[in-house]
């Protein structure tokens, strides 16, 4: 009989000794656009008179998910535990660049997704890498995409621009790692908008636009 009421008194003692331990916290991370900030200056900015649909940003199955890889070796991946992305990587790539359209009017228009193939063009955007890069006791955050601006009336290529960018960390933190990926992305988004930028009056004359 003493056992049957010892029992009850063993559980409640470990239950209290697990509350008393240091419990696990969760950390999530946002790759987000800059507040109404604009990247083309105004007075090289003159809109090309046709609309464009930004496609849902593509990233590659290892790393489409909340979770953070890290890289321990040349074909060797690792995810973080208790630290995730806040929203999965190809939304809110997608959201960056529907906000860098908005701010930065390259186009006349933009299309909503949602609706039918009405724009003249589609922006399709490829993620390879979005990873920690780990080099013995060094960490690196890298990027590998491409861009690539379709033409919807004859399915041809105009623009593409490739970036693969690596950027070193100063300790292994992933708040320094998701702002150095925020960064690299829109400078590279930046990058390819200056291309349009530089040859989309030229286009334009040839009839392209």
């Amino acid at each position: 009989m003493r056992k049957i009421y010892l029992l009850p008194l063993l559980i409640a003692v470990l239950v209290s000794g697990c509350r008393g331990g240091q419990s696990v916290v969760n950390r999530f991370y946002l790759l987000e656009y800059p507040a109404n900030q604009t990247f083309i200056e105004a007075d090289t900015l003159q809109s090309i008179s046709s609309s464009l649909e930004v496609a849902m940003v593509y990233v590659h199955p290892a790393y489409s998910s909340h979770q953070i890889a890290i890289r321990e070796d040349s074909h060797q991946l690792r995810y973080f535990n208790f630290n995730e992305w806040a929203t999965r990587p190809a939304n809110s790539l997608t959201a960056i660049l529907d906000d860098f359209f908005h701010f930065n009017p390259l186009f006349e228009r933009v299309v909503e997704r949602q609706t039918p193939k009405e724009a003249d063009f589609t922006l399709n955007t490829s993620v390879f890498n979005l990873e920690v890069v780990k080099e013995r006791n060094r960490y690196q955050a890298r990027l590998h995409l491409e861009y690539m601006l379709i033409d919807n009336q004859t399915g041809e290529l105009v623009f593409s621009h490739v970036a693969d960018q690596s950027r070193q960390l100063e300790k292994r933190n992933l708040n320094l790692f998701a702002r150095a990926i925020n960064e690299m992305f829109l400078e590279t988004l930046k990058d390819f908008a200056g291309e349009i930028v530089e040859n989309g009056m030229e286009a334009s004359a040839r009839g392209t636009y």
